[in-house]
């Protein structure tokens, strides 16, 4: 049965509201409690398949969460079991006429289950859970909502796999930045431009004189007057796309010696093509002999 006005209604307000939502649990909690109440069910839940194979609660309404975790529900226990374990969506209008819908949720929950309505979660034809409502108000689950049921399945598996995926996105940037912290070394990513992508507190820290010049998207040019050399050679890496040698330079900045060890690399894609360049770089004044100071630049 196609949708009515109003259940495209309901469609329409969900896709418009979760493009905003970026976490995985809020998406589903949103998910739920908008449909359980639109469609005027008294409780719903939203579950995410683990990788034991049970069916976990991520969202609820009308319980305590808490309370339904309480229970293991399998592949094919209930009308959430059923609904994922032949990925299609279950109307069940009499609690006795359902596929072993169990007592144990009513003792729980406190809910007397009358009727129910579930739809797997799928994203790419991959099971990620299942949305089950119960109890709908003043008479049993209609074909459309079972047929909104179905389609929310998919917007939900679509969602919440974008959430996560971006979730895993800002842990990998989390990770990345933080092994770039407990560096000893300086390191600076320039794009083609010579703009900075990234840099860690160790580079800002033996460019001091410069520090308050480092940001992202900042050029790099700003700090040629002081450390033309390693500008330089960045300039190289991206002009040949070729590493350069490990080298070592005398640098004075406003009464400031520096003795700096630099190397340079390019930063290339997957398929070769250059992306911008890398630096890496140590403060090593006072490793080994002293040598003179160069003519000193002011600030």
């Amino acid at each position: 049965m196609p949708l009515g006005l109003y259940h495209y209604k309901i469609l329409y307000e969900i896709l418009s509201d979760i493009n905003t939502i970026h976490d995985e649990e809020k998406i589903a909690s949103y998910i739920l409690s908008k449909i359980s109440k639109d469609i005027n069910a008294e409780g719903g839940t939203i579950f995410i398949l683990k990788d034991d194979g049970l069916l976990w609660p991520a969202a609820c309404y009308g319980a305590p969460i808490e309370t339904l975790r309480k229970i293991e529900l399998k592949i094919g226990m209930g009308a959430a079991g059923t609904a994922a374990k032949q990925r299609q969506v279950v109307r069940v209008d009499r609690l006795r006429d359902g596929p072993g819908l169990s007592a144990d949720y009513d003792k729980i929950t406190g809910l007397a289950t009358r009727n129910a309505l579930a739809a797997p979660i799928l994203f790419g034809g991959r099971l990620e859970g299942v949305i089950e409502f119960v109890n709908k108000r003043g008479s049993p689950f209609s074909p459309a909502d079972e047929e909104l049921a179905g389609v929310l399945g998919q917007v939900a598996g679509s969602a919440l796999e974008k959430a996560r995926s971006q979730s895993d996105l800002k842990k990998s940037e989390t990770l990345k930045q933080s092994i770039l912290e407990t560096l000893t070394a300086g390191i600076i990513i320039v794009d083609p431009a010579l703009n900075i992508l990234l840099y860690n507190k160790r580079a800002k820290e033996i460019l001091k004189p410069c520090g308050s010049l480092f940001r992202k998207g900042a050029p790099l040019k700003a700090i040629e007057a002081f450390y033309g050399a390693l500008v330089e050679q960045l300039r190289m890496v991206l002009d040949s796309g070729m590493a350069q040698t490990r080298q070592e330079n005398l640098f004075g900045v406003d009464g400031m010696r520096q003795k700096i060890g630099y190397s340079c690399a390019p930063v290339t894609d997957g398929a070769g093509r250059l992306l911008g360049a890398s630096l890496l770089f140590q403060d090593i004044t006072h490793v080994g002999e002293a040598v003179a100071a160069p003519a000193q630049v002011k600030i």
